[in-house]
């Protein structure tokens, strides 16, 4: 399953990544983007299915959001390299139970990277909406 097959491409900045297609957008009070980054290196490894569901928690507590409808949640993974698990995809269309068994864990730490990664991407797509004339937070 291809959980990228609603987004589309971005690349504003310095880094690529994906969004839910602005054609797909019907939200005119604005939107709220979330980023969620998960350390995969190897010093994580024992640790990896309770990152699993730290995240299945995190999206599931995303739906109790009084603007749930409007949200938009993205996560991404780092070790020595960044990897976009999905991207902006609205919170309707997940489903948590994708996050079973998804991190492969192993290799250094690219915190500094996946951190200018995150924010950088999260600033891009937000300046994509507000082009769109949708608020953003």
């Amino acid at each position: 399953m291809n959980l990228n097959e609603d987004l589309e491409q971005h690349s504003t900045g310095q880094y690529g990544f994906t969004g839910t297609r602005l054609d797909d957008l019907t939200t005119f009070g604005g939107y709220t983007l979330v980023n969620i980054v998960v350390d995969r290196s190897g010093s994580v490894d024992p640790f990896s299915r309770d990152l699993e569901k730290v995240i299945q928690a995190a999206v599931l507590a995303c739906r109790d959001a009084p603007r749930a409808d409007s949200l938009l949640i993205r996560i991404t993974t780092f070790n020595d390299q960044l990897t976009e698990h999905h991207g902006f995809k609205l919170l309707q269309n997940i489903n948590p139970g994708d996050y079973d068994g998804f991190l492969r864990c192993g290799g250094g730490t690219a915190l500094f990277d996946a951190s200018d990664e995150s924010v950088q991407c999260m600033l891009d797509y937000a300046g994509t909406l507000y082009g769109k004339d949708y608020t953003c937070n």
